[in-house]
């Protein structure tokens, strides 16, 4: 018995031994991927890396806390200086003079937030390199990302060997390709509290795994505790967080035969959270710029077609409207054509209102902002907000496009907006129907129709509570006069003035209701995102025909950045268009893999632990997307990008790493491809991956001819080649566990 002890004591040692020279290897992998990405990269060319450097500056050399809007001239100025000599200036097409007395343009800076553990971290080298050039603090400060880079592949490592069995080789998998995956790690080496998000919530998955295995103690809630701090003082990005704790608590005190009360518990919390946040009453296919209380939907006698009308509830301090969005497919048929506008109308007491409007998106051959747009735009901006360093930022902003606006290339830009002509029209208690009518430019790209009644004036006085009604929206070709007769109350058709017309205008009637949030769940998501309207995002999602564009953009966006698009999006990997094809492929075998996974070992699976990184993975994915998605009535609004979505990191690498694995054990089972093999394989995808990347850095920054590409690409290849035969040696661990 001493002896088969002793022999299995052994055997844990030699498995030990193996384990952390293997996640040694990964980290020294991390290391040198990440010195490349934090050279390589000229200093400023992360997103908003000027803005987020200013405010860990600030911090040290202030003497107060720093305040929103708040800026050193000076600091800026060198800042700047260093910005021109890295050529972040010349993708904005834009040139600071440093020598006037009009405050210098840095991007989105500073980036101030209530919200600030990764500055007062990534802050440190800067109390000892204040005389040094900017350059060389902007290098030093993404060190420091770069360690937390490190830190949150050895937390990926543990919590993965919380989830995993021993050995497993999903773990040495997953944690190698976020140490060599081009998107990550360009996030990572960068300034910016995304990269402190990504560590803290990495550390959070791996107390949370930790718990769900081996249960509640003082020292692991302690941990959970500080886990669920850190992610709180780091960014808003990683608070589903504290959702999830409820997720790990309940399984946690919940175990054996009372793991029951656990799932009902999680099952009545989804419906109850869904019935809190949601609701099916606003108009469908219209979207509320406002969070008036109310349905924008009410049943109504009064309504000339069908039982509905919309609604909107005016009242001192709120202003409402809605609008929809005309897509392209159904601007393209009225482009150089007479179109009427109207509507039947009326309100609670007699009231001046304005008619329904058509917005409408003008080709810009520069596929830009028109320039006369872009400086109304600006001016009235700095005009609205009564900080003077708010003013001086957009004033250089405002000089430059004024001063193209006179150029000779001024003609190139044309106003890329057109809207249908304005009329106010006094209501009463009794519908009436208005029209305008007007063409539709040749032009026209896309439209936006938009009930916006204000300014209102009642017969009692400005400012008094007015409710606005509309019924049978209708926008058809031609010029019509007197008011059209529909076919249905879904008014899409009908006849007018005697002919026969399509409406082109969508649910007109508000017969058809739509999802939306409540105030309440309205207010909450309002802490997440500063700007947008969280109900947008809500309707975005149920109408494909109106958004779809826009998501297939965002979905593109999300998909480059998170394999290999570097350097704010700017950077592509060599072969941009095959690689990213071939990605796509790589990525939905790697998808379907894990659902084959899942289904072969579906009885044996730890649930719980799934279950909990489903839901961060789905959370957080989510909210990502949101980012976007809630700004989407904004002029010029965000695409999101992946950046916000790598907290979670560790289940999204998991899911493709496991993946992958079932597809290389069925091909392996079918061509004999033994298990060192395949892990060969894996290891050789990831190399390649990269080194492409890395040869898309070197083409955009360094080198513009192809000759030193293709010297490089022989030397990497024999790099790899040399690698391959080293691995012959000291092979990698199998892709094959039998526990």
């Amino acid at each position: 018995m001493q002896l088969l002890k002793r022999l299995f004591d052994s055997f844990k040692r030699e498995i030990s031994r193996l384990k952390q020279r293997t996640l040694l290897i990964v980290l020294l992998v991390g290391l040198v991927q990440g010195l490349l990405y934090v050279f390589l990269i000229p200093p400023w060319w992360h997103n908003d890396e000027p803005g987020h450097f200013e405010f860990a500056w600030q911090i040290v050399h202030f003497d107060h806390w720093p305040q929103f809007e708040e800026f050193d001239e000076a600091m800026r100025r060198k800042v700047a200086a260093s910005m021109l000599r890295s050529g972040y200036y010349d993708v904005i097409n834009y040139q600071p003079d440093l020598a006037s007395l009009t405050p210098v343009y840095i991007g989105v800076a500073p980036q101030t937030t209530n919200y600030p553990l990764y500055y007062l971290v990534a802050s440190l080298p800067l109390r000892v390199l204040g005389k040094a050039d900017f350059a060389v603090q902007d290098r030093a400060v993404r060190l420091m990302s770069l360690g937390m880079f490190l830190l949150a592949l050895w937390a990926a490592w543990k919590a993965l060997g919380e989830l995993l069995p021993e050995g497993h080789p999903a773990q040495w998998m997953t944690v190698l390709f976020l140490a060599l995956l081009p998107g990550f790690t360009d996030t990572m080496t960068s300034i910016s509290d995304d990269a402190g998000a990504a560590l803290v919530f990495s550390i959070f998955v791996w107390v949370g795994l930790r718990i769900l295995r081996r249960g509640l103690s003082f020292s692991r809630s302690m941990a959970l505790i500080v886990s669920l701090a850190l992610c709180y003082w780091t960014k808003s990005t990683t608070w589903p967080a504290f959702a999830l704790a409820a997720i790990i608590l309940l399984f946690a005190i919940f175990r054996g035969q009372r793991r029951w009360f656990a799932w009902t518990s999680i099952a009545v919390a989804l419906i109850g959270g869904a019935w809190f946040s949601l609701r099916q009453d606003d108009a469908a296919l219209w979207y509320r710029g406002n969070t008036q209380a109310q349905s924008t939907r009410i049943q109504d006698t009064s309504a000339p077609l069908g039982d509905y009308a919309f609604n909107l509830h005016y009242q001192p301090g709120q202003s409402p409207w809605i609008g929809q969005f005309i897509s392209a497919s159904q601007i393209q048929p009225l482009r150089q054509k007479t179109v009427t506008l109207g509507a039947w109308m009326w309100a609670s007491q007699p009231a001046g209102i304005q008619l329904p409007i058509l917005r409408m998106k003008l080709y810009n051959k520069n596929d830009g902002p028109g320039l006369r747009s872009l400086y109304k735009s600006l001016d009235e901006f700095s005009q609205q907000k009564s900080s003077h360093s708010v003013q001086n930022s957009c004033s250089a902003c405002v000089l430059e496009v004024k001063r193209s606006m006179t150029s000779a290339s001024a003609a190139e830009n044309a106003e890329e907006l057109f809207f249908s002509p304005a009329q106010s029209v006094t209501l009463t208690p009794a519908p009436v129907f208005y029209s305008i009518v007007f063409d539709v430019p040749f032009e026209a790209e896309n439209g936006w129709l938009e009930l916006i009644p204000f300014p209102v004036s009642s017969a009692e006085g400005d400012g008094q509570n007015v409710t606005i009604y509309y019924d049978g929206l209708v926008l058809a070709e031609g010029e019509r006069e007197g008011s059209p007769q529909f076919e249905a109350p879904s008014a899409q058709a009908g006849t007018w003035g005697g002919q026969p017309f399509h409406n082109f205008a969508r649910n007109p009637s508000a017969e058809s209701a739509w999802l939306r949030l409540t105030p309440q769940a309205e207010r909450i998501m309002g802490k997440i995102f500063s700007q947008g309207n969280s109900s947008v995002f809500v309707a975005s999602l149920q109408d494909w025909q109106g958004t779809s564009q826009y998501y297939r953009v965002s979905a593109s966006s999300l998909f480059q950045t998170f394999w290999a698009a570097t350097a704010r999006g700017h950077v592509h990997p060599l072969g941009k268009q095959l690689v990213y094809e071939i990605l796509q492929w790589i990525t939905a075998l790697g998808l379907i893999g894990a659902f084959a996974a899942i289904l072969r070992s579906f009885r044996r699976l730890p649930w719980p632990m799934l279950v909990f990184l489903g839901m961060a993975l789905i959370g957080i994915w989510g909210l990502t997307l949101a980012r976007g998605g809630v700004e989407l009535l904004i002029p010029h609004n965000v695409i999101p990008w992946v950046r916000y979505a790598f907290p979670a990191a560790i289940p999204t690498a998991l899911v493709l790493c496991v993946g992958w694995r079932e597809n290389l054990r069925w091909i392996g089972g079918w061509f004999k491809i033994s298990s060192r093999q395949q892990a060969r394989i894996f290891i050789a995808f990831l190399v390649g991956l990269d080194i492409f990347a890395l040869l898309g850095i070197a083409r955009y920054f360094y080198w513009k001819n192809g000759e030193e590409y293709f010297i490089l690409f022989i030397a990497l290849l024999l790099a790899v080649w040399l690698g391959f035969n080293l691995l012959d040696k000291k092979s990698p661990p199998p892709l094959t566990h039998h526990s």
